[in-house]
């Protein structure tokens, strides 16, 4: 006995909801703010900060151009990127770490939208028993 309009509407509906429910579980890893990639860099000693000499140098070079400018009151600003060797290399390879993993998270996605599709066809055109069977597998389906 083939499944009745309504039952179809109900079964397509319940293969949607388990897929929304998966897919919501795979959401994408979000950037970091410089603050915290520079924290965590120095924490691990993948970067490190400026040695005396160069620092002592950058805030020389601030301290002249502040006293050329129109005030001599102001102290001028160091860039703290400038005071920590290696950031943008190591910043760029977090966010290529974190594109690679938000790349997989994403093809998990397609796949348990794909699964979705196959077990929308077989209930639809082939056979129901076959179809619940499927959607069993598909709930149980870890991601």
């Amino acid at each position: 006995m083939s499944m009745t309009i309504p039952q179809k509407k109900y079964f397509i509906k319940r293969i949607d909801e388990v897929a929304s429910q998966k897919v919501r579980k795979l959401q994408d890893n979000q950037s970091s703010s410089e603050c915290i990639i520079a924290k965590q860099g120095l924490k691990s000693g993948d970067i490190q900060y400026t040695d005396f000499d160069k620092m002592k140098s950058m805030i020389d070079k601030s301290l002249d151009r502040a006293r050329n400018g129109w005030s001599g009151s102001n102290l001028g600003t160091v860039d703290v990127r400038d005071l920590i060797e290696g950031f943008e290399v190591y910043e760029k390879q977090v966010n290529a770490e974190l594109a690679a993993e938000n790349d997989k998270i994403s093809e998990k996605r397609q796949l348990i939208n794909e699964e979705a599709t196959r077990i929308k066809d077989q209930a639809m055109f082939g056979s129901e028993q076959e179809a619940y069977e499927m959607l069993n597998q598909f709930v149980e389906m870890k991601v």
